[in-house]
């Protein structure tokens, strides 16, 4: 039936498909989603023999997976509305079909591969994901196994790391469109989707980290991002961080042990900052760590 509809309207579905599994990224978090994303993909992979349009269904469902995972694209070109704004479609529409190619050409290779099964798409996947993240400098942003990080299923990241997960993500979609077709098999597919459905939504055991007697005082000077970098506004800001380094903690509260001035909190590179470390370290009566710009030769 599928095989029928024209080919917008497969893409359509694709694009949905992708659209779906970023639901596994966060902030939702949503890893089953990821899966059933992934599974319609290679449901509609596996409706078509020919290396075209198996390229095209990968690069619609990955053009529908980027948007929705990398929406946070657009946040930059909010800092200033007025001169930025325009620009933000365009970045995430093209930053996503373009890195919708790599998986256009693993569905194309996997075709190419095996004309009649889906078993390819276990290497061309994972194999596209590891070129994306290293090609022209690379982009691993939004990788399916991401959305592993805070389930069961995740902690195996250290061990096996982030690409030998995407190979077991593709595995499980892969299974999950395999027609079984004796008792032994359909029991084994059984088992495999209900012990992964286990592993990616239960969440580790965290144990209750035990807490010291030292006091940490984050510094925080409230700086609007367009005026951050404002030649007039930079003493307002530096002078409320040396203001809150320098303040007496609350009644019955210990004097901090430490002071962190986060981000790139002065807006002096390193070795042009001396007189200000030294006005920083005066004020703070305590030992900082301190988010500052570095030179190069």
């Amino acid at each position: 039936m599928i095989t029928r509809l024209p080919a917008w309207q497969v893409a359509l579905l694709a694009g949905i498909a992708g659209a779906i599994a970023a639901f596994g990224q966060e902030p939702y978090d949503v890893p089953l989603l990821m899966l059933f994303g992934m599974a319609a993909a290679v449901s509609l992979h596996n409706q078509y023999t020919i290396p075209r349009r198996a390229a095209l269904i990968g690069w619609a469902f990955g053009t529908g997976y980027f948007m929705h995972a990398l929406q946070w694209i657009v946040s930059p070109f909010m800092v200033d509305v007025a001169r930025h704004g325009w620009m933000a479609p365009f970045a995430l529409v093209f930053l996503s079909a373009g890195l919708a190619i790599f998986w256009g050409v693993a569905f194309w290779g996997a075709r190419k591969l095996s004309p009649n099964r889906a078993w390819s798409l276990i290497l061309c996947w994972p194999a596209a994901e590891l070129i994306r993240a290293y090609i022209f400098t690379g982009f691993p942003w939004a990788m399916p196994s991401q959305s592993l990080v805070n389930s069961m299923a995740g902690q195996s990241l250290s061990w096996f790391g982030p690409y030998a997960l995407i190979l077991w993500l593709v595995f499980i979609a892969v299974m999950s469109s395999f027609r079984a077709r004796t008792t032994l098999q359909r029991a084994l597919v059984f088992v495999v989707l209900m012990s992964t459905a286990v592993m990616v939504t239960i969440s580790p055991s965290n144990p209750v980290a035990p807490l010291t007697a030292h006091t940490i005082r984050l510094i925080q000077p409230n700086a609007p991002q367009r005026d951050k970098w404002d030649p007039e506004k930079i003493p307002v800001f530096y002078e409320r961080q040396l203001k809150l380094s320098a303040a007496s903690p609350v009644a019955g509260n210990a004097a901090p042990d430490l002071v962190i001035w986060s981000e790139t909190a002065i807006p002096w590179a390193l070795d042009l900052a001396g007189g200000a470390l030294e006005e920083i370290s005066a004020a703070a009566n305590a030992p900082v760590v301190l988010g500052v710009q570095r030179r190069g030769p």
